[in-house]
């Protein structure tokens, strides 16, 4: 990496179903954000929460160990990139 290297941090949001349970509708969107190199962070009424295995910004529903919850849903995804 170059010391004059210009980069910025860039978030995005994804809107629609994540999971990460391999049986679920939402594991492939979730294995293709990885691929594309994302970090995908969940929030919950804009907390961010750790431990969640399936995530519907759209349905405002997300599952944490196992208890499902409802409210403002945000996927956030980061992401460093070149100028």
């Amino acid at each position: 990496m170059d010391a004059f290297e210009r980069r910025r941090h860039v978030v995005r949001h994804f809107r629609g179903r994540v999971s990460t349970l391999h049986y679920d509708t939402g594991y492939a969107n979730y294995s293709n954000l990885l691929a594309a190199g994302y970090r995908v962070r969940f929030f919950l009424n804009d907390v961010e929460r750790d431990n969640v295995t399936v995530a519907d910004s759209e349905a405002g529903a997300i599952t944490i160990r196992g208890l499902d919850r409802k409210g403002d849903v945000a996927i956030r995804l980061d992401k460093w990139e070149g100028d």
